[in-house]
């Protein structure tokens, strides 16, 4: 894929993850974007098991990524969908700098994404063993709920990172904090 439709990609996922606009697509659409993102950004389907039925939306996530990677040959065919997907929400293929997208496209209240540099959720998000160790003097960061109901350690676990997960664990995370089932909720609507 030329550089120009990469350029058109990272435009889309920009203007998707800003727009306010997004978080009233349904589910369903969410879903798709989500998994056409998580493809076309990494290039394979899912590595993880399958979430259990009692974790509803990694579940839905997991099954929507699974999907568009079966579905599609290519990363390429997925950026070329998802960039038809946001030209049909209303992007008019205008250059939109880069807002809080990290990972995913989902909307701010579906999943965490970067916020305010510095934080030890950011840091994990960015995988950034060296900074979360400067974080964990902190004891109350460590196990801190963020915005969206997440701690670092669910961040991490989520993300497959696994030296992070027992960087926060040696470091007092406590594994028993529950998702906030606000977070959980938003993902239902």
């Amino acid at each position: 894929m030329q550089d120009d439709a990469h350029d058109d990609f990272d435009n889309a996922a920009n203007w998707l993850s800003t727009n306010p606009e997004a978080a009233k697509l349904s589910n369903e659409t969410k879903l798709e974007i989500y998994g056409l993102y998580k493809y076309a950004t990494t290039g394979d389907g899912p590595t993880g098991s399958r979430p259990s039925i009692f974790s509803p939306a990694p579940r839905a996530k997991h099954d929507a990524w699974l999907a568009q990677s079966t579905k599609y040959e290519i990363p390429d065919d997925a950026r070329v969908r998802y960039i038809e997907l946001a030209k049909g929400l209303g992007w008019d293929g205008a250059k939109v700098s880069a807002g809080w997208r990290n990972v995913s496209v989902m909307t701010v209240e579906d999943e965490p994404v970067a916020g305010p540099s510095g934080t030890i959720h950011d840091a994990v998000i960015d995988n950034d063993l060296d900074k979360v160790r400067e974080l964990v003097n902190q004891p109350d960061l460590v196990s801190q709920v963020g915005e969206f109901g997440y701690t670092p350690l669910h961040l991490a676990a989520d993300r497959g990172l696994t030296d992070m997960v027992r960087l926060l664990l040696a470091n007092g995370a406590d594994r028993h904090v529950k998702v906030s089932t606000s977070a959980v909720s938003s993902m239902q609507q």
